[in-house]
């Protein structure tokens, strides 16, 4: 085998995952043949031919032909992935951070449909892990918003067209929202009276030069649930031509409290909150973004690899691929600044032997929320290796290659 054909192959293991890999489980040895396996594969293509991206490592997620119903109350030990899996009816399931225990939260067809995974279109659960809210598809580009009961197992239909951009109350009891047929217009559903009332404010307020139903999009409810920020549309933006790019209104009455910049310019084009809705990114596009707190909005707190904030610092969500990135923590030591998880779907038993598992959402089950930044999770996960378990690996793979063998 010729280099350049080594260089292709060793690519391909590295970017897509392993297939002789497995998911780690915390009750293995850490460092088993799986382990050095993995670890020879990134120090062979990190050392010798100087691939200096961030490693990947493959999660393999095991589905059982039925996996468990999720029960709505379960309290667990780390965050959850909520993914869609065609195994083989696209519902919708939640498994634990490291690929681990699958479980079904609702089918498609309980919904009427295939679930949307896109942009801010992510399922969101509430913060008692009762209802489950989420955009769509019973036909081909056309989009439906629904709310799923996972105590009553029922579906209660929120109207035509993709809903996104969910803030749930502190007590689980309403969720606000945009979406709907217009896909400008801010929501309220109420769980305990089933009704869903538009956000408008008063019709005698004073707006200045704006029109509520034209100037203003999307919207997010300030982490004290006291007020629903709005952003301003690009064209209303070159009217009025200065910073304050934010209408601020409160709740639940919708009086208008004016013109604010409430975010920085980055965040014109809107914001990806953590899943404790503590911090969030801006810009839609980009290879790595900045992050704030919400607490101190126009400030950033650091920068983030992926879109979308697991755990800030730490862990963090690819926007369009199922893949979690984890960053070195101080105390850690290892050659390693981070490692990307990518998740692959192998079927159980009858099922096929591959499954396609979708993008993520996540949820955090409220047993986490007190101090869940201090949190840490990597104990669930395979460890960073040393200096000396790494460098031992290269040297290796350098011994090999100096005998005319093709890895050690």
């Amino acid at each position: 085998m010729n280099r350049k054909t080594k260089i292709l192959l060793v690519g391909a293991a590295i970017g897509g995952g392993l297939a002789a890999g497995g998911v780690y489980l915390s009750n293995n040895t850490p460092y088993d043949d799986v382990y050095m396996n993995r670890l020879d594969i990134i120090t062979f293509v990190r050392e010798i031919y100087g691939h200096k991206d961030t490693p990947t490592w493959e999660i393999v997620v095991d589905v059982p032909d039925n996996p468990p119903q999720e029960k709505w109350n379960t309290q667990h030990n780390m965050p959850q992935l909520i993914t869609t899996i065609q195994n083989p009816d696209h519902g919708l399931y939640t498994m634990n951070m490291n690929g681990t225990d699958v479980r079904l939260l609702f089918t498609a067809k309980e919904i009427g449909g295939n679930i949307e995974i896109k942009g801010l279109s992510r399922p969101s659960r509430s913060p008692d892990g009762r209802y489950i809210i989420t955009a769509y598809r019973p036909k081909a580009f056309q989009y439906n918003c629904v709310i799923f009961d996972l105590k009553t197992r029922q579906a209660q239909q929120l109207g035509p067209g993709r809903c996104q951009s969910f803030d749930w109350q502190a007590d689980s009891q309403a969720v606000y929202f945009t979406g709907g047929q217009s896909w400008q217009q801010a929501l309220r559903y109420d769980v305990t009276t089933g009704t869903t009332t538009p956000l408008s404010p008063p019709p005698k307020s004073e707006l200045g030069e704006l029109n509520y139903d034209t100037d203003f999009v999307g919207g997010r409810v300030s982490p004290d649930g006291k007020h629903l920020i709005r952003q301003l549309r690009y064209d209303a933006i070159q009217r009025v031509a200065d910073s304050k790019n934010q209408g601020v209104f409160t709740l639940p009455n919708m009086e208008y409290l004016g013109r604010k910049a409430y975010y920085t310019k980055e965040c014109d084009s809107g914001q990806a909150f953590s899943a404790d809705h503590g911090t969030f990114t801006c810009n839609i596009i980009g290879d790595t973004f900045s992050y704030y707190r919400f607490d101190t909005p126009k400030v950033v707190a650091g920068i983030a690899p992926q879109r979308w904030i697991v755990q800030e610092g730490q862990w963090f969500m690819s926007n369009n691929r199922h893949l979690i990135t984890r960053l070195r923590q101080p105390g850690e030591n290892s050659p390693l600044s981070a490692v990307r998880y990518t998740y692959t779907g192998k079927g159980k038993g009858k099922g096929p032997l591959n499954v396609i598992i979708g993008y993520f959402s996540m949820s955090i089950s409220q047993n986490l929320r007190d101090d869940y930044n201090r949190r840490d999770f990597s104990a669930f996960f395979p460890p960073l290796p040393s200096p000396d378990m790494y460098w031992e690996s290269t040297y290796r793979q350098l011994d090999a290659q100096s005998k005319g063998g093709e890895r050690g």
